[in-house]
């Protein structure tokens, strides 16, 4: 399927009635964390298996895991925060829309791309190299380099339209709040 600005404007104009009529949700704390925990998980899971059980002991054991889970728990940050906008929008527009769909798809795409990089970045790791180094450099690396080629892919459909929509509603939603409260 092919993302137009026509639709984008359509899907934005219908997203901001929806908004508008007090329809936003607010996701649980566990949806927008649970994909973050399993990319933390996986590369913790990469980062031992590429290498030997020598450095599977105390003192190696910190090098093994710092920069593969550090890195790790960055994009979860990253994806946390990108799942609970995604997520505030009522499941039915969700459902029914077109970007969203496409997006979701592109996103799975990339996510098990980039799992079985980093799984083959283990393995090779593992047999040529041997290093917890080595494998924490390629980590940042793949994830530096997963994170620019997504954000150039993204930026394409001018997804800011989308963005600002939901942020200005929320916007407007606390400010709501806040005056409320006031005396």
């Amino acid at each position: 399927m092919m993302i137009t600005n026509k639709l984008l404007i359509e899907e934005v104009e219908e997203l901001k009635s929806l908004l508008s009529q007090g329809k936003a949700e607010i996701p649980s704390f566990w949806e927008c964390l649970w994909p973050g925990v399993v990319l933390v998980v996986w590369n913790m899971l990469c980062a031992v298996i590429s290498v030997d059980a020598v450095y599977l002991s105390g003192k190696y054991m910190f090098h093994v895991l710092v920069f593969p889970v550090g890195v790790s728990i960055i994009m979860l940050l990253g994806i946390a925060s990108s799942r609970s906008l995604f997520l505030s929008v009522p499941k039915n527009f969700r459902e029914k829309s077109n970007i969203y769909r496409f997006f979701s798809k592109k996103l799975m795409i990339y996510a098990v791309v980039y799992m079985a990089v980093i799984m083959l970045l283990a393995i090779c790791n593992r047999v040529v190299y041997d290093s917890p180094f080595s494998f924490a450099f390629m980590v940042i690396l793949t994830s530096v380099f997963f994170g620019f080629v997504m954000n150039l892919d993204f930026g394409r459909y001018q997804l800011s339209l989308l963005t600002s929509a939901i942020n200005s509603f929320r916007a407007e939603k606390l400010g709501g709040v806040i005056t409320q409260m006031q005396p």
